[in-house]
């Protein structure tokens, strides 16, 4: 199955022309590459990574020194509260059920989650909706498992709903226009002015 991918690394110069446009930068940390691989890649997706639980992201990297899986429901809060979308976190396979827990004995909506599983081969990971699969001295390779992650929807389908919503919006707004064109206009009525009689002398009596 043919997968879209993505790619990240510490060295925004290591990073392949990737023909799905799509990239993943940290906010900060060590190596704070998402504005660099912007403004290397202007065209392309990309996807922003928090290395702790105090900072911003759609990503929150869970693993070992960075945040931890009990950080994960606070910034899960924090980031919805922000009205930031389709929130994730990544971690290695084997940690998955660690975050869920975490955010289950906290009463908190899970995140979609984005497993580190490193086969060497595009794969699935049940339950995540892309898979970092290849890490090596360059770059990081994920493919993406979930037909819409990073985005709600992909940009395509977003313009192709909104030129429908556009053209059946129109439609509406003209067709009491045309109905009332097509309408004739009611036929002059003519009005009969009343004739006034001519006033009679009385008769006469004999």
């Amino acid at each position: 199955m043919a997968y879209r991918k993505m790619y990240d690394s510490v060295t925004v110069g290591n990073l392949p022309v990737n023909a799905d446009e799509l990239y993943a930068g940290y906010v900060g940390g060590l190596y704070p590459t998402l504005i660099p691989i912007m403004q290397r890649f202007p065209h392309a997706r990309v996807v922003s990574i928090a290395v702790n639980a105090s900072q911003s992201a759609q990503v929150l990297d869970v693993e070992t020194g960075d945040a931890t899986a009990a950080e994960v429901p606070d910034w899960l809060n924090r980031m919805r509260a922000q009205r930031r979308k389709n929130v994730t976190v990544y971690t290695s396979r084997s940690n998955i059920d660690a975050v869920l827990a975490a955010c289950d004995a906290a009463k908190v909506a899970r995140p979609l989650i984005w497993a580190a599983d490193w086969t060497g081969q595009p794969h699935e990971v049940p339950g995540a909706v892309a898979v970092q699969y290849l890490s090596n001295d360059y770059f990081d390779e994920t493919c993406i498992t979930d037909a819409f992650w990073p985005d709600s929807r992909p940009k395509h389908v977003v313009a192709r709903i909104a030129k429908k919503a556009v053209r059946k919006i129109s439609k509406v707004v003209k067709a009491p226009a045309r109905a009332i064109a097509k309408k004739k206009a009611p036929a002059k009525v003519k009005v009969v002015k009343p004739v006034a009689k001519k006033a009679t002398a009385p008769k006469k009596k004999a």
